[in-house]
């Protein structure tokens, strides 16, 4: 039993499109496995926003046989008067390939028809996975699709990279201009350097000795303990809203929190006002104190390696500085007039 791994590197998908597409993957590849008569003892998807991967585990050497029956025209057919086949039976025959002669008679509610019986044997399952992983790819649907190159395949972004492997075989199709190795393109804060994986086995491991975290549920366990490193440097507790940790996963591929502060003054605000900048403009996890009140202090999520925070908790700051005092400014000049006024009688 082998492994085989297929991983599709594409230009930063929309966060959202995510983990409904590793379903997919999972889901589609089942059917197709079913349909070209492999069989495997596991599939599991992994996924960042620059790729989607699918592994397969306890692949055979090759697919199962199978016993196809196929009915024909009516059994009164098979012969003529004198004994001899027809040009029914025999271009029926001809068409299945088998013998005339090894054609059937089958029973239905219908009457008796000819049946054909044919062996599917099996084949090999290097040549059945690379006809498998380009329908699999083929099969993706999305919201959003686009068309960027001349065979007119159309994807949530454009592919740049394909990889297959069966063991350590590497598994050749082109699709979309691209054609399939055993390289992956690296984090995108190094430079999408090209990672070479030896083995399925070594996927995970090859990309995170890159930081790369391919595995969600990996990535988000990552992500929290970040999260709370940087809040113990604060002076309060940081607010994991489920919806953006979620949202921030399927943004990064190595979430690495930065603890930044902001002007005291803006906390005259109203905390939904603030919340929303925080939260919804620009992705960062706001930092409470034992009353639920905001503090002045934010968690951002950056991806990659943490050279350089400095410039990035800088540069987080004006911008949600700049968001404040737009709002601070707009909320002012609301507060002037009482809401009355603004009624339209």
């Amino acid at each position: 039993m082998r492994q085989a791994l297929l991983e599709i590197g594409l230009e930063a998908l929309p966060g959202r499109f995510l983990k409904p597409t590793l379903e997919q993957l999972k889901v589609n590849a089942v059917e197709l496995l079913k349909t070209n008569r492999l069989t495997v003892e596991s599939l599991a998807a992994y996924g960042t926003p620059m790729r989607l991967a699918l592994l397969l585990t306890g692949l055979p050497e090759r697919s199962v046989p199978h016993v196809l029956e196929v009915t024909g025209p009516p059994a009164r057919l098979w012969k003529n008067e004198k004994g001899d086949y027809t040009p029914q039976a025999r271009g029926f025959a001809s068409a299945q390939g088998v013998g005339v002669d090894q054609l059937e008679i089958k029973q239905t509610p219908k009457g008796e028809f000819l049946l054909a019986r044919k062996v599917l044997p099996p084949e090999a399952t290097a040549r059945v996975l690379v006809r498998v992983f380009e329908e699999l790819i083929c099969s993706l649907e999305f919201p959003k699709s686009m068309i960027w190159e001349g065979s007119g395949l159309r994807f949530a972004r454009p592919i740049r990279n394909l990889l297959a492997l069966y063991g350590k075989r590497v598994l050749s199709f082109s699709l979309a201009g691209v054609r399939s190795g055993n390289k992956v393109l690296g984090l995108v804060a190094l430079g999408s350097k090209p990672i070479a994986i030896s083995s399925p086995e070594r996927y995970l491991g090859s990309l995170r000795d890159r930081c790369v975290l391919a595995d969600l549920s990996e990535r988000e366990s990552t992500l929290i303990k970040s999260l709370d490193q940087a809040a113990r440097r604060a002076t309060g507790i940081v607010d994991k809203d489920p919806d953006l940790v979620e949202h921030i996963l399927c943004l990064t591929e190595h979430p690495v929190a930065i603890l930044g502060h902001f002007n005291k003054d803006f906390l005259q605000l109203p905390m939904v006002l603030l919340e929303t900048v925080l939260k919804q403009q620009l992705k960062v996890f706001p930092v409470v104190g034992k009353n639920k009140q905001l503090l002045a202090d934010f968690i951002a999520v950056r991806d990659g390696i943490s050279e350089g925070q400095k410039e990035v908790q800088s540069g987080y700051k004006h911008v949600l500085e700049a968001r404040f005092s737009d709002a601070q400014f707009y909320f002012k000049r609301d507060m002037k007039t009482s809401l009355e006024s603004k009624l339209p009688f």
